[in-house]
C-alpha cells in the first residue's frame, strides 16, 4: 500500500505544515520560559520537531504491519507500547546528541536539557499517539472507500447481468409465428414471403446490434417498432392498424434499447390475436417537463376472454426502467371497457449530459457500422 502521507503531495504538504506549526509553538514556549537566545531556541525546536517529523513517517510501517496481524487487543497494545518506547528513546537520544554537539558552549542550556527530558518524553508520547491515530483513521477510510468501490463495481456487474438477461428475452413466439407465416406464404404468395424474410432479417439484426449497448435513440427504436409491425401486418393484413403522434423533439431522446418492443408485442397478442375486427394500436410521444412520455393504446374485444399469460413483457419493461433510472414509478397501465393503455416515462437528463450521451451513442453506432 502507498504511504498515506509521503505517497501524496497534498497530504505531505499538510503534514509538513502541521510540524511547522508545532515548531513555532515549541520555540515560543522555550523562549518565554527560559529566555534563551533566538538562535538556541530555533535550533532546539528544529532538531526535536524535525526528527519527529521524519520518525512519524516511519511509524506508518510498523503500525500498518500490526494492523494486518490477527492478534488480541492486549498484544496489539503491547506491541505498540514496545514500538513507542523504541521510537521515543531513539528520538530523545538522537536529539540530545545533536543538540549537545551544536550547543555545548551553552551551559545553561545543557542544564535545561536535563530538566526538560521528562516533559519532552510526555510530548513525544502525545506525538506518537496522534500520528498512530491519524494513520489508523486514514487506513480505515481508505479500506472503507476500497470496499465501497468494490461493492459499487459488484452492483454494476449485477445490474449489467440483469439488463443483459432482460434484453435477451425476445419473444420466441413472435419468431416462431413469423417463420410459420413465411412457410405458408412461400406457397400462397412468394412475393410477400420474400418481403417478410427481408423485414424479419432487418428486425433481428437491429435487436442483436442493440443488445450490445444500454441506450439507443428513440428515433431508431420507433423505426424498429414499425419494422416489427410491418412484419405483423403481412400476417394479419387489414386487421392491424397503426397510428402515431410523436413530438419531433422526442426523436433524439435516449431510451433503454428494445424498451418499446414488449409493449407492442403485448398489444398485438391481446388485441389483434383475439379479435376478428380491425384493431387500432396508437403510439403517442410527448415531452412533459423533465420526462419523455410514451403511451401505447390498443383496443380489444371485451366479449372475448383474455388470453392467459405470465405478464413477462410488462414486468421486463418495469424492471429495466428501475435498473436504468433507479425509480419504480416510470411504468403505468390502465384498462377501460375496450382499451388497454401502457405509459412509460423516460427521465430526460441535463442538456450537457444528454449531449455527451448522444455523441457517445452515435459514435458507438458509427464504430459498429465499420466492423
Amino acid at each position: 500500500m502507498i504511504h498515506p502521507i509521503a505517497g501524496k503531495k497534498t497530504t505531505l504538504l499538510v503534514y509538513i505544515a502541521a510540524w511547522v506549526l508545532m515548531f513555532g509553538i515549541h520555540a515560543v514556549l522555550i523562549y518565554r520560559i527560559k529566555e534563551f537566545s533566538f538562535d538556541v531556541v530555533l535550533i532546539d525546536s528544529l532538531v526535536y520537531n524535525g526528527l519527529f517529523l521524519l520518525l512519524g513517517l516511519g511509524i506508518w510501517y510498523p503500525a500498518r504491519f500490526l494492523n494486518t496481524l490477527e492478534s488480541t487487543r492486549f498484544s496489539f497494545v503491547l506491541n505498540h507500547l514496545a514500538i513507542a518506547v523504541v521510537c521515543l528513546l531513539s528520538w530523545t537520544f538522537l536529539s540530545e546528541y545533536i543538540l549537545s554537539s551544536l550547543l555545548n558552549i551553552e551551559e545553561s542550556y545543557m542544564i535545561f536539557q536535563g530538566e526538560a527530558r521528562y516533559y519532552r518524553l510526555v510530548a513525544g508520547v502525545f506525538y506518537y499517539l496522534i500520528i498512530v491515530l491519524i494513520y489508523y483513521l486514514i487506513t480505515y477510510y481508505s479500506d472503507l472507500e476500497k470496499k465501497s468501490k468494490q461493492e459499487a463495481e459488484l452492483q454494476t456487474l449485477i445490474r449489467e447481468s440483469e439488463l443483459t438477461l432482460l434484453k435477451s428475452q425476445l419473444n420466441p413466439h413472435f419468431l416462431f409465428n413469423s417463420l410459420n407465416s413465411i412457410s405458408s406464404l412461400t406457397i400462397i404468395d412468394p412475393e410477400k414471403a420474400r418481403d417478410m424474410v427481408v423485414k424479419l432479417s432487418e428486425f433481428l439484426r437491429y435487436a442483436i446490434d442493440k443488445n450490445q449497448r444500454d441506450m439507443a435513440l428513440l428515433e431508431d427504436e420507433l423505426n424498429n417498432v414499425e419494422l416489427y409491425l410491418d412484419i405483423e401486418k403481412i400476417r394479419f393484413g387489414d386487421r392491424l392498424i397503426f397510428e402515431k403522434q410523436i413530438d419531433k423533439i422526442c426523436n433524439k431522446i435516449l431510451v433503454p434499447n428494445m424498451i418499446l418492443q414488449p409493449l407492442f408485442e403485448n398489444a398485438v397478442k391481446h388485441g389483434v390475436y383475439e379479435s376478428s375486427e380491425p384493431v387500432f394500436i396508437r403510439l403517442e410521444c410527448q415531452m412533459k417537463k423533465d420526462f419523455c412520455t410514451l403511451t401505447v393504446i390498443n383496443n380489444f374485444d371485451p366479449e372475448i376472454p383474455a388470453r392467459k399469460g405470465r405478464g413477462v413483457g410488462l414486468k421486463n419493461v418495469s424492471k429495466r426502467l428501475q435498473l436504468n433510472y433507479n425509480r419504480n414509478d416510470l411504468l403505468y397501465t390502465s384498462k377501460t371497457e375496450n382499451k388497454f393503455i401502457v405509459r412509460i416515462s423516460i427521465p430526460v437528463e441535463s442538456k450537457s449530459h444528454y449531449k455527451n450521451s448522444l455523441q457517445s451513442t452515435v459514435g458507438s453506432q458509427q464504430k459498429n457500422k465499420f466492423r
